[in-house]
């Protein structure tokens, strides 16, 4: 795959931007750039919500009031976690097209719904289709691109994205997009810088945007093994959206880093508290049990799976951390068989990397390493250079037979994020493979 670029000139203003003023020692204040604090009482969404509200009781009713009003929803949506703000957002939509059938901002709008709902395969059919009708809408490229993204269609995902720096280079929609591809191909780098130039254009009233931008930068830090840099960005993203859940998780997931499951068990906590989700559930017991509380986190863990299950089959669902729960927590042979079953039921409906990823390891814990050598190759094939799936493909090829490609799965591993968990791990996999003889 090609690598999404962008102008020489964009990059070289990326560069010389002035840099984010962190939370932590340096400083206590959210970015310069960035919008100032908001209170829990009020967000920019639920503000827009208001103004959309007013605006629609004044005056004649119109398609383009009930989108506005859609739009505030599903914004708080993002905020909150509460997917039951797509419902509202839809009925006002239902609206907007009995006033205009065939209003194009009502259709789009259906289709970011859809995305929320994780509906990705309805999203993408549909996002095809509305581009059809405006080839030089940036936001419909946006919407094929995550859609794309989510069903492991990389190849139109970037075909997409790149369109998206053709018509608006620069913009935060297009940055985010290239941010999150060139971190599936590997480009860590890259992905830092792209979502970086996102920030940097991001409008100062626009403040969940900015702590969504900080917190996936947290993200990729972490990616590469940087935990004081990850612990900067996220913090910066709680002073200006405090209480943020997306990045209390990637909180807690640092603090696990550095080994203190206390912290990270605190912020979880938080996170659930905030969006109470199973997925966040369960991200939450692991981190209790590794702070000790084993009982507590037995209690959380057959909550969670209960949870899950009631919830798997429909398509947002925590059925990922369902495998993972079956096959590393649980790991009886009927726990990993069911696993098994419900992550080949989800590859069947798509191939992105993180279901490759749960497919593979399921069949190696099945025993069926061969089987699963051949699955995680095609998650590789993408470029990630995820410490977790690298070394995952490690001891899966170390299982196969194939000790050479498992001490380079290791190595790339150790080499991401040599302080992680699984850059540890790798090393010392790599400490235990036999040696190599001179004629090799």
């Amino acid at each position: 795959m090609t690598f999404l670029t962008f102008s020489s000139a964009l990059s070289a203003a990326c560069a010389l931007a002035v840099p984010i003023t962190l939370y932590g020692a340096t400083a206590q204040a959210p970015p310069s750039s960035a919008p100032a604090p908001v209170e829990a009482t009020s967000t920019p969404a639920s503000d827009a919500i208001e103004v959309a509200r007013t605006a629609l009781n004044s005056g004649e009713p119109s398609a383009a009031k009930h989108v506005a009003l859609a739009t505030a929803y599903s914004r708080r949506a993002r905020e909150t976690a509460g997917p039951e703000w797509y419902d509202r957002s839809d009925e006002e939509l239902v609206k907007a097209l009995e006033l205009a059938p065939d209003d194009f901002a009502a259709l789009r709008m259906q289709i970011w719904n859809q995305l929320g709902r994780h509906e990705f395969q309805d999203a993408y059919t549909a996002a095809l289709a509305l581009n059809l009708r405006a080839k030089d809408d940036v936001l419909t490229y946006g919407l094929i691109v995550d859609a794309a993204m989510e069903l492991g269609r990389y190849e139109e995902a970037e075909n997409a994205a790149q369109w998206m720096l053709n018509l608006r280079p620069g913009t935060p929609i297009a940055m985010t997009r290239v941010s999150y591809l060139r971190e599936q191909f590997g480009d860590i780098r890259g992905s830092i810088e792209a979502m970086l130039a996102a920030f940097h254009s991001t409008r100062p009233s626009d403040a969940e945007d900015a702590a969504w931008i900080l917190t996936h930068l947290a993200h990729l830090e972490l990616e590469r093994g940087d935990t004081k840099a990850a612990k900067d960005y996220a913090g910066s993203a709680l002073i200006l959206f405090p209480d943020y859940h997306y990045a209390l998780g990637v909180m807690g997931d640092i603090f696990e880093a550095e080994g203190d499951h206390e912290s990270a068990r605190t912020r979880l906590a938080k996170r659930y508290e905030v969006a109470s989700h199973p997925e966040n559930l369960y991200r939450l017991a692991v981190a209790t049990e590794a702070a000790g509380a084993t009982e507590e986190a037995e209690t959380m863990f057959a909550e969670f799976e209960k949870a899950a299950l009631a919830e798997s089959e429909n398509v947002d669902n925590a059925n990922l951390e369902l495998v993972e729960y079956w096959t590393d927590h649980v790991g009886s042979p009927e726990a990993i068989a069911r696993a098994l079953e419900l992550v080949s039921k989800r590859a069947r409906r798509r191939s992105d990397v993180p279901t490759l990823s749960a497919l593979a390891w399921s069949q190696h814990r099945a025993g069926d390493s061969k089987v699963a050598w051949d699955t995680i190759s095609k998650a590789l094939a993408v470029g990630s250079v995820n410490a977790r799936l690298r070394f995952r493909a490690g001891e899966i090829a170390l299982a196969a037979g194939h000790p050479e490609r498992a001490e380079e799965q290791y190595q790339i591993a150790m080499q991401t994020a040599p302080r992680s968990r699984f850059g540890r791990e790798a090393l010392e996999a790599i400490k235990r493979l036999p040696a190599r003889s001179s004629a090799e």
